[in-house]
């Protein structure tokens, strides 16, 4: 599927519904949380595509490894302003990065179906590039 996006000029009833979900609610957060990295990515716009799904799956946080992303025109959601962006430059970053007890999750392709994989309640989930896969 080939999509091209274009800047709104006002926000979509999603943004709307993702903006007030975003607002602080005075309830204490769930225990858990994940975050989602990309190891090598090749564009900056498949890392703005990650960067909004994770926003919009709930993700705590996006990170690259090897990579710098350039805010790109489409973000409607202003997501560079919701949810934090770590660019690592190595492993080793990766690893003093990472936080305690966060289970590191591999997602590639011929792998465990997602929806039946039993998610930790501290996860890592580690994307490889849109080319190569992981390392």
């Amino acid at each position: 599927v080939d999509v091209k996006l274009f800047p709104r000029h006002s926000l979509s009833r999603d943004a709307k519904l993702a903006e007030a979900a975003a607002r602080p609610n005075g309830q204490i957060a769930p225990e858990g949380y994940y975050g989602i990295g990309v190891v090598g990515a090749k564009t900056e716009r498949n890392v703005g595509t990650l960067w909004r799904t994770a926003y919009q799956l709930g993700s705590a946080f996006i990170f690259t490894l090897g990579h710098r992303y350039e805010a790109a025109p489409t973000d409607t959601l202003k997501t560079p302003l919701r949810l934090p962006y770590h660019e690592l430059s190595d492993w080793s970053s990766f690893v003093e990065f990472a936080p305690y007890g966060a289970t590191w999750v591999a997602v590639e392709m011929g792998g465990e179906d997602l929806i039946d994989f039993e998610h930790p309640e501290r996860a890592i989930y580690l994307l490889g590039a849109e080319d190569a896969g992981l390392p």
